[in-house]
């Protein structure tokens, strides 16, 4: 279980740090990637004529490398992938710029039904078998 890892190897490994037999109390565990949680207010983007496919069509399209065509040439063929400029992919005021289309032709802002707050990630998830693990390393 992920979730109970994430909470349980910071507890071992500050508990382990607190002795002191031990040093160099360190973990394989990284979980300094940057992630956003988005939200959506269903009841207002109903209210609104928003489906949830078209919201998430509209975030796929910007950040998630969408290909949207091929282009053929004798000897290659090229893939058309649509995103945002690289640097509005680093800074969540991006998102504050987005609007939606409705089922009216009204464009829409993403923050007038949508909430979203950083939040960390796991860089990697190490197994053990099939179960997600972390290993605890230290020094006498």
């Amino acid at each position: 279980d992920l979730a109970a890892l994430r909470e349980w190897e910071p507890k071992i490994r500050t508990a382990l740090a607190a002795l002191p037999e031990l040093a160099d109390v360190n973990s394989d565990q990284q979980d300094k990637g940057s992630e956003m949680d988005l939200v959506y207010d269903r009841e207002t983007m109903a209210r609104l004529g928003i489906s949830v496919s078209d919201a998430n069509n509209l975030l796929n399209n910007a950040f998630g490398q969408r290909q949207i065509s091929t282009i053929y040439q004798p000897l290659n063929q090229y893939k058309v992938v649509m995103e945002v400029a690289p640097p509005y992919t680093q800074d969540v005021s991006s998102l504050d710029k987005m609007f939606i289309i409705n089922n009216e032709g009204k464009a829409i802002p993403l923050s007038y039904f949508a909430s979203w707050r950083p939040a960390n990630a796991p860089l990697s998830v190490n197994h053990q078998g099939l179960s997600a693990a972390s290993t605890v390393s230290f020094n006498l």
